[in-house]
């Protein structure tokens, strides 16, 4: 087996990298939370998503009521 695949390499996040990232960011607050609203709001349906198909199951496929 070649020696290059054997190696694991880890890389470190650099702090320097991160607060350059926030000073260009800064200027873009209100996309920055309009996109975690919007990002919430698609994990929570997406949460729930499975939660409303089994009521659905359990109460009107399953009793015969639909």
């Amino acid at each position: 087996m070649d020696r290059e695949f054997e190696e694991e390499t880890t890389v470190g996040l650099s702090l320097k990298v991160w607060l350059r990232l926030v000073k260009y960011f800064k200027g873009m607050k209100r996309e920055i939370i309009r996109a975690l609203i919007v990002i919430l709001f698609a994990t929570v349906g997406g949460a729930a998503y499975p939660l409303f198909i089994r009521y659905a199951v359990n109460n009107f496929i399953i009793p015969e009521t639909t």
